[in-house]
């Protein structure tokens, strides 16, 4: 008896996946080159990492994961970047996190690389180590029938340099008939 149960549940979650048109779906990975995230010369900045689809089926994102470009020796590394809410359809949810990578880099031409997806929502915005709220979604699950199904929008300052993003990469399931896009819109 108990093999039945678990066949069956594994066959509603196939059926709940496989929902599309075609009843199947397939892994999709998109990656972009990022750009300037903030520049010393301003105080802060709001880039954006945009997802959508070509499609009019549901797609889900299970990984959003961004790449630092380097900082010269003696920088401030990435103190001032963290997540500050979600569009998901065009309804917005403010998920305002934590610093998403770490304070001082490691030497010289480091990449400091986060997956976005699950991190912990500040109920704070003291500090750092402010009491943890909920979590970033750890799937995203969009309809695919507008524009900028998903869009994250950043929170990045600079006091004595520039950040840059250096790449985005997204990944998750779509429809075999459907494309999704990824775009980076920088700051200032």
């Amino acid at each position: 008896m108990k093999g039945w149960g678990r066949l069956l549940l594994v066959g509603l979650g196939a059926l709940a996946l496989g929902s599309c048109n075609s009843n199947s779906v397939v892994p999709f990975k998109v990656e972009t080159t990022g750009g300037i995230c903030n520049t010393a010369a301003v105080g802060s900045a709001n880039p954006q990492i945009v997802i959508d689809s070509d499609g009019s089926e549901p797609f889900v994102v299970t990984s959003i994961l961004i790449r630092t470009g380097p900082q010269g020796s003696g920088a401030e590394g990435y103190e001032y970047l963290s997540i500050n809410s979600v569009r998901i359809n065009g309804i917005p949810f403010d998920t305002v996190t934590g610093n998403l990578t770490g304070f001082a880099v490691g030497g010289w031409d480091i990449h400091e690389s986060a997956d976005l997806m699950g991190t912990p929502v500040r109920r704070r915005n003291i500090d750092v180590d402010a009491e943890k709220g909920g979590s970033f979604p750890h799937q995203i699950v969009a309809e695919g029938g507008g524009s900028n199904d998903i869009a994250v929008e950043l929170f990045c300052r600079a006091n004595d340099f520039d950040l840059n993003i250096d790449t985005v990469l997204v990944a998750g399931w779509r429809s075999p008939s459907d494309a999704i896009t990824l775009t980076y819109v920088p700051g200032n």
